[in-house]
C-alpha cells in the first residue's frame, strides 16, 4: 500500500483542526466584542474592544498558523455584518493584510487531485511487478518517463512537458551535478511557448528551463535508454494524454478520467507536494504549475557557477569611458511638442542625402545634445542605410520623440535594465496611446530599442503592442555570480593600476554591499554616513536624498548588514565606517566619495562599467553586469528562506548558524513560513513577491529538485 493513502488522513486532520480553532475563535470574538451585540454599533467602543481582542488572540493561539485562522475569522464576522447592513465598520488594520497571504491553492488543480493520487498509487504498486513493463515499446517508455515526471518530479507546466518531450526525442540525457554534497541530475530544454525569455540570441528571445530528475523519473529514463530502438526522427509527440492513457491500459491501470492534457499535468502537483518527507512551499507549487512566472539561469551561466576557481591577471588597467565622479542629476523633462517641431526642421537640413553619403553634418553636436545620440543615429540609419524618405522619418519622429528620454549627458540609458525599459514602454503605450495606434507605436519603439541594443549595448527588451489581455513574452537577464567569481573580482579591484588605494577600498566595499545586501548601484552611490546605523545590527537605510531618488516607493527600506556579511567582510566594512565617522564633519557626508570632496559621489556609470568589465574579463561571459550582483543576492536568499541550509552554505560560503540568523532577520520567526516570500519582497524593495519571482529568483527549479529528491514513496 502506497504512503500516498495518508493524504486523506492528513486532509481530515487539517479540516478538524481548523474547525476547532474557528469554534474557539467565534466564542472569543462574540464575548470580547460586546459592541457587536448592540445596534447601532459604537465605532469608538468597537476599536477599543478590538485592540483587547487582538491581544487575547495572540495569547490564546501561540502558533502563527492558528493566530492567522482566528484573525481571518474576525474579518469574516465584520464583513458579514457590513454586507448585511447591521453595521458599517472598518476592517482591523493588523488583519486585513492576511487576506492576500493565503496559501496557493486552485480549484482547477485540486478538482483533479484525487484522480492523480489514484494513478500515482496504482503506478507505484505496478512497479513491484517488472513483468508488466516487458512488452512496452519505445514510445511507451518515453511516456512512462513523462508520467513519472508529472506525478513525482514537479513537472506540472504543459509547456515544460512538451519541451522535455522534445528533449527526450532528440536524444538528450541528464547531466550529473553535485550541490552541497548531494548528487543531482538535471536536464536543459527549450520551451517554445515563452512566458518569460531568459536568453537573447541572434536578435530573438528564447526560454531555456532546467529540471532536476526525481529518483523515479531518473530510473524511468535509464529504462528508456536500455530499451531504445527507434531513431530520433521516428519519435512523435502526438496527444500526450491519449498516449498516457494507452500506456496505463497496457499495464492494467484504469484510464485517467480527465479531458484535458493541461488538467492532467497540473493535477500532478497535488501528488508531488503530498509525498512523505517533502516540504515544498505553496509558492514553489505555483512555480511548478506555471502560475507564478520565473526564470532559470541559462546553461552557460550555470556552468560558470559550478566553476570554483578563476584565473586573474597580475595587473589590470581598465579605463571606462565615464568619469569617476560627478554629481548625479535627476532625469530631465520630456521635450515639448514645439521644440520637437523646431528640432526636426533642423534635423532635416542636417541629414539630407546626396548620393552615397550625408551632404553635411554641421550642428551635429547640437542635435546630439537635444535629441540624444541614440535617437539621432536611428534617424540617420533609416535615411542612409534603409533608404527611407524624410516623410517616413517625420512620422517616426512624432511617434517616439515626444516620449523618448531627454538626450542630455546626465542620462544613463545603459543603467536601465530590461524591466525598467519594459515598464517605461508599457506606461507610454498604456497612458499616452490610443488603442488604434498602439501596435504601430510599439513597433517603432521596438525598432528603436533593437537598434540601440546593437549600436549602444542597451539591455534587450520586448515592447508589448497587444495590451494587457495578450501580452508578448518578456525578457529577463537571468544572471548569477558564483562565490569564486565574486572573490576574484574583489582581488582584481585591488590589482587595478588606475585606482588609488582609497578608490580600491571604495569599489571593493561597494561590490560587497551589492553581492551580500542586494543593493542597486544607484542606492550604494547615494548612501550617507547617517544612513548607516551605529547599532550592532548595522542597519543600512535606503532612502531618498539630494543625491538621488529611490526607484519606487517600495524601495524605501532598511537592511541588516552585519548578519548578511561574512565576519571578515563585516569587520572591514565596520572599520571603514568608523574611520569615516572619525574624520567627518557632518553625518550628511557621503559614505563613498572622491578624495577631495566628501559631497561629490562616485559616478554610478563608472562603477557599473568598471566592475562589469572585470566580471566579463575574468568569467568569459559577455552578459554579466554590476546589476548581476543583485540577482545573485536575492537568489541566494531564496535558498535561505526555503531553509535549504546546505545548498545556501555552499553558494554563499556562510555557515549554517549564520544562515539561520539571516532567516530570522528577514522573515522574523523560525515558525513563520506562510509569508516569507512577502518578507523577501520587502527586503528587496519590491511591491509584491511576483516581481521578485519574475526577475530575480532564479533557484526555484533547484529548490523543487532538492525537495523532491528526498521524497519517500
Amino acid at each position: 500500500m502506497s504512503r500516498l493513502g495518508g493524504r486523506v488522513i492528513r486532509s481530515k486532520n487539517r479540516t478538524d483542526r481548523r474547525a476547532s480553532i474557528e469554534l474557539k475563535a467565534d466564542g472569543l470574538i462574540l464575548s470580547a466584542l460586546q459592541s457587536l451585540n448592540s445596534c447601532p454599533v459604537d465605532e469608538l467602543r468597537y476599536k477599543a474592544e478590538l485592540a483587547e481582542l487582538l491581544v487575547l488572540i495572540n495569547q490564546m493561539f501561540p502558533q502563527m498558523a492558528h493566530r492567522t485562522v482566528a484573525k481571518n475569522r474576525l474579518i469574516r464576522h465584520v464583513e458579514i455584518g457590513n454586507r448585511e447592513g447591521r453595521w458599517s465598520l472598518p476592517l482591523p488594520n493588523p488583519t486585513i493584510k492576511l487576506r492576500r497571504h493565503s496559501q496557493y491553492r486552485t480549484l482547477e488543480r485540486h478538482g483533479y487531485s484525487a484522480e492523480a493520487a489514484r494513478i500515482a498509487s496504482a503506478l507505484l504498486e505496478a512497479m513491484r511487478y517488472p513483468d508488466l513493463f516487458r512488452h512496452l515499446g519505445d514510445e511507451d517508455y518515453m511516456h512512462m518517463v513523462l508520467l513519472s515526471a508529472i506525478l513525482f518530479g514537479g513537472l506540472n507546466n504543459l509547456n515544460s512537458v512538451h519541451g522535455f518531450c522534445r528533449f527526450l526525442m532528440s536524444g538528450g540525457r541528464p547531466e550529473r551535478v553535485q550541490i552541497a554534497g548531494q548528487v543531482l541530475y538535471c536536464v536543459y530544454f527549450q520551451v517554445q511557448e515563452e512566458e518569460i525569455a531568459n536568453v537573447y540570441s541572434e536578435g530573438r528571445t528564447e526560454l531555456w528551463r532546467r529540471w532536476y530528475c526525481d529518483p523515479i523519473s531518473l530510473g524511468m529514463i535509464s529504462q528508456f535508454d536500455k530499451n531504445r530502438k527507434l531513431e530520433v526522427a521516428d519519435y512523435k509527440v502526438g496527444n500526450i494524454l491519449k498516449n498516457i492513457n494507452t500506456l496505463l491500459e497496457k499495464i492494467g491501470i484504469t484510464r485517467w478520467q480527465t479531458s484535458s492534457t493541461g488538467e492532467m499535468v497540473m493535477s500532478g502537483a497535488a501528488v508531488s507536494e503530498q509525498l512523505d518527507n517533502v516540504d515544498i512551499s505553496a509558492a514553489l507549487v505555483g512555480v511548478a504549475c506555471g502560475k507564478i512566472l520565473t526564470t532559470s539561469i541559462p546553461v552557460d551561466a550555470w556552468r560558470a557557477v559550478m566553476q570554483a576557481q578563476y584565473v586573474i591577471r597580475d595587473r589590470y588597467n581598465l579605463a571606462p569611458v565615464y568619469q569617476k565622479y560627478g554629481r548625479p542629476s535627476k532625469r530631465g523633462p520630456f521635450v515639448n511638442q514645439k521644440m520637437i517641431s523646431f528640432e526636426f526642421q533642423r534635423l532635416a537640413t542636417i541629414v539630407k542625402l546626396t548620393g552615397d553619403g550625408l551632404r553635411k553634418r554641421t550642428a551635429e553636436q547640437a542635435v546630439k545634445e537635444l535629441l540624444g545620440e541614440a535617437l539621432r543615429d536611428w534617424y540617420v540609419c533609416h535615411l542612409q542605410d534603409r533608404s527611407n524618405s524624410l516623410s517616413t522619418i517625420n512620422r517616426y519622429h512624432f511617434e517616439v520623440a515626444k516620449y523618448w528620454f531627454d538626450g542630455s549627458i546626465s542620462n544613463d540609458y545603459k543603467e536601465l535594465d530590461s524591466n525598467d525599459w519594459e515598464e517605461y514602454y508599457e506606461s507610454v503605450l498604456g497612458n499616452h496611446t490610443k488603442p488604434s495606434n498602439r501596435v504601430y507605436r510599439a513597433g517603432r519603439f521596438q525598432d528603436l530599442h533593437d537598434f540601440c541594443v546593437g549600436r549602444f549595448k542597451f539591455t534587450p527588451a520586448i515592447v508589448d503592442g497587444n495590451g494587457v489581455a495578450d501580452k508578448s513574452a518578456k525578457y529577463v537577464h537571468a544572471s548569477y555570480i558564483g562565490y569564486g567569481l565574486y572573490v576574484s573580482v574583489k582581488e582584481a579591484v585591488l590589482r587595478s593600476d588606475n585606482l588609488t588605494d582609497n578608490e580600491k577600498l571604495d569599489i571593493e566595499l561597494m561590490t560587497v554591499m551589492a553581492y551580500r545586501l542586494g543593493l542597486r548601484v544607484s542606492e550604494i552611490c547615494k548612501l550617507r554616513l547617517c544612513d548607516i546605523d551605529c547599532s550592532a545590527e548595522g542597519w543600512v537605510f535606503v532612502r531618498e536624498n539630494i543625491y538621488g531618488n529611490n526607484k519606487s516607493s517600495s524601495s524605501l527600506r532598511k537592511i541588516p548588514a552585519m548578519v548578511l556579511m561574512s565576519n571578515s567582510e563585516w569587520d572591514r566594512f565596520r572599520r571603514y565606517v568608523t574611520n569615516r565617522r572619525l574624520y567627518s564633519e557632518s553625518s550628511k557626508e557621503l559614505l563613498f566619495h572622491q578624495s577631495f570632496d566628501k559631497y561629490t559621489p562616485w559616478d554610478k556609470r563608472y562603477i557599473s562599467a568598471f566592475v562589469g568589465a572585470l566580471l566579463r574579463d575574468i568569467s568569459g561571459l559577455t552578459d554579466l553586469v554590476f546589476h548581476s550582483f543583485r540577482h545573485t543576492a536575492l537568489s541566494n536568499l531564496q535558498l535561505v528562506i526555503e531553509q535549504e541550509w546546505e545548498a545556501a552554505s555552499k553558494f554563499m560560503s556562510i555557515d549554517v548558524d549564520q544562515l539561520k540568523a539571516i532567516y530570522r532577520a528577514i522573515v522574523g520567526s523560525d515558525e513563520e513560513k506562510l509569508r516569507r516570500y512577502w518578507a523577501l519582497a520587502c527586503f528587496a524593495g519590491h511591491n509584491d513577491p511576483s516581481v521578485s519571482f519574475h526577475s530575480y529568483l532564479h533557484f526555484s527549479d533547484l529548490l523543487i529538485g532538492l525537495k523532491l529528491s528526498r521524497a519517500k514513496y
